[in-house]
């Protein structure tokens, strides 16, 4: 099963249901309250007991951006309900339906139903459906839909139970699809045009100035003293390559070539440029696994000692990489 759709198993391993839950006995007749979804990029109706909160994470993470999920937990006494959004990065294909079955195999097709639904205010989904259960894990996936938003964009949606919960589960099937069905348009939309996008340092006036090409996302990551930029194109979700370029500012950097199986001894030194002069950058390459990694990492002194700049460009090929590299050596660094 391809990560790039069904992000589920991901995001039930990484905190979804990791508070104590305790609350109040959910009313039958609960009046609703309406929640933003990626900073309004949807809006979903859900009981009045729900809570919006991000997933707990350390101080050495990021916490959770608003605009790349949202999770809204529904407790009912020791049972959880959540709602877990997520930003997809990526354009709807117009054969959404079967391409989101291609994502699975023969083996795992048969273990859901899947099918296309039009939603409030036109956006269409494919609505994906578990008939088998592992009540064994975590978070246990009852319901998910992957959206098409009105700028063609992709959001997904998955509402998970609590172990506790799943003796229980056809009513939370049945109240999940009632939350689901209120899901209706956001006015914010993904921004596709080509444009120059400051890229703020952790708690300092100076900044980094890029120049964005048609079609590239920024996605910030920010964490308590440090700042994290993601640069990628974006693409419809059939081609979504896993590439492009991370800008890291604070005063931990972490080489990414470790995380590659890159060695040291592979490495080449080239010169490219950045922030308006040749710097020596760390170039690797795997031409079998179609990975191509270049970083470097320099200092931010003339706005806060000790600061530190490391920014890294993976891509698939070296065309890719090429694209990448120009997008890099255009930054300039700005301290007011």
């Amino acid at each position: 099963m391809k990560k790039i759709i069904v992000f589920f198993i991901l995001a039930a391993s990484q905190n979804l249901f990791s508070q104590e839950n305790n609350g109040p006995v959910l009313q039958p007749e609960s009046p609703s309250n309406t929640f933003s979804i990626l900073k309004d990029r949807l809006f979903i109706n859900c009981p009045k007991e729900a809570k919006s909160e991000p997933r707990p994470h350390n101080l050495m993470s990021a916490p959770p951006s608003a605009e790349e999920e949202t999770r809204i937990t529904l407790d009912d006494k020791d049972k959880r309900l959540v709602i877990f959004a997520q930003e997809m990065n990526a354009l709807a294909s117009k054969t959404l339906l079967a391409d989101v079955k291609k994502m699975y195999s023969d083996q795992e097709r048969a273990d859901y139903l899947f099918k296309e639904i039009t939603m409030k205010d036109g956006m269409s989904a494919v609505q994906t459906i578990p008939i088998k259960y592992d009540s064994t894990k975590e978070a246990i996936l009852i319901n998910s839909l992957l959206i098409q938003t009105k700028d063609s964009s992709l959001v997904q949606i998955g509402a998970y139970i609590s172990p506790k919960a799943f003796s229980d589960r056809k009513r939370y099937i049945t109240l999940s699809d009632s939350i689901l069905n209120t899901i209706s348009a956001g006015p914010r939309q993904i921004r596709f045009h080509a444009r120059k996008e400051y890229l703020p340092f952790p708690a300092n006036p100076g900044k980094l100035l890029a120049e964005v090409p048609e079609h590239y996302l920024v996605v910030p990551n920010n964490g308590a003293d440090f700042n994290e930029y993601q640069i990628r194109k974006i693409d419809l979700f059939t081609n979504q390559m896993q590439g492009g370029i991370i800008v890291y500012v604070g005063f931990y950097p972490t080489l990414l070539a470790p995380a590659y199986q890159f060695k040291t001894d592979k490495v080449q030194i080239k010169e490219e440029l950045f922030l308006g002069k040749k710097m020596k950058w760390s170039s690797y390459s795997d031409k079998a696994k179609k990975i191509y990694l270049k970083e470097l990492t320099c200092y931010a002194d003339d706005a806060v000692k000790g600061l530190k700049i490391h920014i890294a460009i993976v891509a698939s090929s070296e065309k890719e990489m090429d694209a990448l590299i120009k997008i890099a050596a255009k930054m300039a660094l700005k301290n007011q």
